[in-house]
């Protein structure tokens, strides 16, 4: 009698056991199917790589993500046009054909690189440029001004200021001095007199006196026959007044 009922609560659980094995080979013919084989397949598809240059590193992941792409290795690089954040550049490049899964590498932007004005106040033209390129700048255009405080050839000022940050390779303009401003003077009229009388006015005005006689020799007595420059003729001290001796 006991081994009678052993067989019969054996056979009472075969069309369970049964029914759950179909049921898990069924669970898994449709696993298989619909996402394991689709996985196999679509990884080797081929997609085209989007455009990502301009796009901020997000926008570049969600662009590739969409496209079963990755975004692979990030390198950056100072650039004037591309804000900081965004691509500069990828690799492979858009519409390439690639296998889904493949990384696509990007360098992306640091932002506008910067530098600062040096100061050149007081240097002279040579050590100035000498400064701006070694700043990283680019020497702009040269302006003259007089200046009472800095001596002539040396640089006044700039344009931008000594400390100011701007973009690399930015140029500098530089304003050089001329020196003290030194107004100009109507040159006298010295005809008629003696040399050495025309001399000493020429000369209270801040002109250079060179007599010249025709016959080689002259003395305090002789007297101014011509001058060079005309008289009314606006000079700077400094410049020169030829006396022209009479025979």
């Amino acid at each position: 009698m006991t081994r009678k009922k052993k067989r019969t609560s054996v056979r009472s659980f075969l069309p369970w056991l049964i029914g759950t094995a179909s049921a898990a080979f069924l669970v898994g013919v449709i696993l298989f199917n619909f996402i394991v084989m689709p996985a196999f397949v679509h990884k080797g598809k081929e997609v085209t790589v989007p455009d990502l240059v301009g796009h901020s590193l997000q926008e570049a992941e969600n662009a590739l993500f969409e496209r079963g792409l990755a975004l692979g290795k990030q390198t950056t690089a100072h650039s004037p046009s591309v804000p900081k954040g965004f691509v500069i550049s990828q690799n492979p490049q858009s519409k390439t054909l690639v296998k889904r899964g493949r990384k696509v590498n990007v360098v992306a932007s640091l932002g506008e690189q910067w530098a600062s004005v040096p100061e050149l106040s007081n240097e002279n033209l040579r050590r100035a440029e000498i400064l701006i390129r070694k700043a990283g700048l680019k020497m702009g255009s040269i302006s003259y001004t007089h200046s009472d405080s800095i001596a002539k050839d040396l640089i006044v000022a700039s344009e931008p200021a000594a400390g100011r940050t701007v973009p690399l390779d930015s140029e500098v303009n530089l304003l050089l001095s001329m020196g003290p401003y030194q107004a100009a003077t109507s040159v006298p009229d010295l005809r008629g007199l003696p040399v050495s009388e025309a001399e000493s006015k020429a000369n209270g005005l801040g002109f250079v006196v060179v007599v010249k006689s025709p016959a080689g020799k002259s003395s305090g007595k002789s007297k101014v026959y011509d001058q060079r420059p005309r008289p009314g003729f606006e000079a700077s001290a400094g410049d020169t007044v030829e006396l022209i001796v009479g025979k």
